[in-house]
């Protein structure tokens, strides 16, 4: 249901974002060398190594801290982390200096944060949250492609 649901999300997303030209294609080559590398680093990296740093580690923290091991004063802890997560994806450099926040991609990163928190701690693992991840990732990488491709 998630998977069918961020696909109809992200093919309507692509075809507004398109028309209305905010969405940017991609500004490197569309090879196989290039589409399959991206493609296998949201698969098997991205995705997992996120869920560790922005859900299982500091959710666990914060429960412990916020003494919410059982939940009853709700999640939030998962808010929390939703909004690193989401502020995390903020492009900034230090030289030069330059910031750059496309409010789309931060409310997008939000609310999945909160979706794959929630599974994470209703579930207890994080396995569940990174095959979401990978599998969100994954979508919307490549419907961008298939977008830059067939614009």
């Amino acid at each position: 249901i998630f998977l069918t649901a961020i696909f109809l999300y992200l093919w309507i997303s692509y075809i507004v974002g398109y028309a209305l030209h905010i969405i940017v294609p991609p500004n490197f080559p569309l090879n196989v060398k290039n589409v399959l590398g991206t493609l296998g680093f949201q698969l098997f990296l991205s995705g997992p190594s996120e869920e560790i740093l922005f859900r299982a580690l500091p959710i666990t923290v914060f429960s412990h801290v916020l003494k919410n091991d059982d939940n009853k004063k709700g999640y939030p802890e998962v808010i929390i982390t939703a909004f690193l997560f989401s502020i995390a994806h903020i492009n900034w450099s230090l030289y030069p200096l330059t910031f750059y926040a496309d409010g789309y991609q931060l409310v997008y990163a939000f609310v999945l944060g909160i979706m794959e928190g929630m599974i994470y701690k209703k579930t207890g693992s994080i396995v569940y949250s990174m095959i979401i991840h990978s599998m969100s990732n994954v979508i919307s990488v490549g419907m961008g492609y298939c977008f830059a491709i067939f614009r």
